[in-house]
């Protein structure tokens, strides 16, 4: 996690995809991309529009399916990732439930209090 509060679930290579997953599954993206400026490579990126990208998946049939089920692949692999994360977090709490009342964390999201945790040296 960085300062900002932002995990780093993975890093997409050359070729990579995103928002497939919410166009072919139809559920809301619960992901935020960023670029790394001080990468040493140009970003080029090729945007196609949701009805574009529909009405080519309705046209070849086959292609949808197989990358619907990649969709659904990689949902699960996020997923779980996700969870991992989140049952660290809450093991820390069970073993130190006083991190949940510490300097007003009844009040915070989950995100807020993962950064409580960090700057209470409380390793995930």
């Amino acid at each position: 996690m960085n300062k900002n509060g932002v995990f780093e679930f993975g890093i997409l290579q050359e070729g990579s995809i995103f928002g497939d997953i919410s166009l072919l599954l139809n559920i809301p993206n619960s992901f935020s991309y960023f670029f790394n400026k001080n990468n040493s490579k140009p970003l080029l990126l090729l945007k196609i529009k949701q009805r574009d990208f529909v009405s080519l998946c309705k046209q070849h049939p086959y292609t949808e399916e197989k990358l619907r089920e990649l969709a659904k692949k990689r949902q699960m692999m996020f997923y779980n990732y996700k969870m991992t994360v989140y049952l660290k977090c809450m093991k820390r709490i069970i073993k130190n439930p006083k991190i949940l009342y510490q300097q007003n964390a009844k009040n915070q999201n989950m995100l807020e209090k993962i950064q409580l945790f960090q700057t209470l040296d409380c390793k995930i």
